[in-house]
C-alpha cells in the first residue's frame, strides 16, 4: 500500500470503533502549549469503556472525555495510527470485576 493509501485509510477512520476493528492505535495530543505530551493508546480499551458507558464514539464527541495525563489540560487532539501503544496507564478498567462493577454501574 502506498502512503497516501495508508493516509486515506487514517483519515477515515473517525470514530473509536473503526480505528479499533481496525487494529490502530489512537493517537492522543494534549493541546497545551508549554505541555505538548503525545501518548500513543490501545483503541480495544477505549472502544469498550465507550460501549459500557454509552459514549458517541465520534472522535470529536471522545475529546471533551478524555485529558492529558500529564497537565490535565481537555480536549486533546486524537488521530488513528499504526505505531504500538505506549506503556502508559490502562484506559478504563482492567479487571473483571471492575468490568462488571463498571456495567451493573451503567445499567442503573
Amino acid at each position: 500500500m502506498t502512503g497516501e493509501q495508508e493516509r486515506l485509510r487514517f483519515a477515515r477512520a473517525l470514530d473509536v470503533g473503526t480505528i479499533a476493528r481496525s487494529g490502530y492505535g489512537l493517537s492522543v495530543r494534549c493541546t497545551n502549549s508549554k505541555c505538548g505530551h503525545t501518548r500513543i493508546v490501545d483503541a480495544q480499551p477505549l472502544f469498550d469503556l465507550c460501549r459500557a458507558k454509552g459514549w458517541n464514539m465520534h472522535l470529536d464527541h471522545m475529546m471533551n472525555r478524555l485529558k492529558c495525563s500529564r497537565c490535565g489540560a481537555k480536549w486533546p487532539l486524537l488521530k488513528a495510527t499504526a505505531q504500538p501503544p505506549d506503556s502508559g496507564p490502562a484506559l478504563g478498567p482492567t479487571t473483571d470485576e471492575e468490568w462488571k462493577r463498571l456495567v451493573r454501574r451503567a445499567r442503573g
